[in-house]
């Protein structure tokens, strides 16, 4: 099927295959023939940029905007346009996971940064749902323990829907987004499954790239 393709395609594709279908660490022989076409920097930057689409894709499909078709684009790699240069917070793991790549973990760092800055949903509530996939990713540095003193139907809604968000979006229907934003509001509703994005995102890389020894 690949036939005639340039070798670092292939090694692309078969990557994201594995970055999407099963995350979990490269088995031998596809980590080698990866490596012979993408240096490290190269792998957690593709990595990074495939984790944040799906969770976006994801995130579309979860609030009811998945279109019905979508023509296929290939667009040449944009020119690099700018920096961020905020600092980015080492002490959070998330964060260190792209250490070695300190502009996009700036980025990525600013990212979260912003959206724990919102109140909608509170933040224990946040957190149990990001826990929640980081435990169904196997990612076990990010599980926390389940808070207390919260909301328990607002806890139980969104740790369901993280789920589902994990395992099969669609099912996330109008009847949890409905619910949910009874419990908060609107932008509750857009904080909780942007959340989810972003975790869904670094917690597939986590899982597929280990962090350099």
């Amino acid at each position: 099927m690949n036939a005639g393709l340039d070798p670092s395609w292939t090694a692309a594709l078969a990557f994201t295959d594995h970055f999407l279908i099963s995350p979990s660490p490269l088995p031998g022989a596809l980590a080698d023939h990866i490596a012979e076409h993408f240096a490290r920097l190269e792998l957690i930057e593709l990595g990074l940029g495939l984790g944040l689409f799906h969770g976006f894709s994801k995130m579309l499909m979860a609030l009811g905007f998945e279109p019905d078709e979508m023509d296929t684009t290939i667009l040449d790699t944009p020119q690099r346009v700018g920096t961020n240069d905020a600092t980015p917070n080492l002490a959070d793991p998330h964060v260190l996971l792209l250490a070695e790549r300190p502009d996009l973990a700036s980025r990525w760092s600013t990212m979260a940064g912003r959206l724990a800055e919102l109140d909608s949903v509170p933040a224990p509530i946040v957190n149990a749902a990001r826990s929640r996939l980081a435990e169904l990713y196997r990612v076990d540095w990010a599980v926390i323990a389940p808070p207390t003193e919260v909301d328990t139907e607002l806890l139980d809604l969104a740790v369901e829907i993280a789920e589902l968000f994990a395992i099969d979006v669609r099912a996330i229907s109008p009847e949890h987004l409905s619910r949910l934003k009874a419990l908060t509001n609107d932008d509750g509703v857009v904080q909780l499954i942007m959340s989810l994005a972003i975790y869904d995102g670094i917690y597939r890389f986590a899982a597929t790239i280990p962090a350099a020894a």
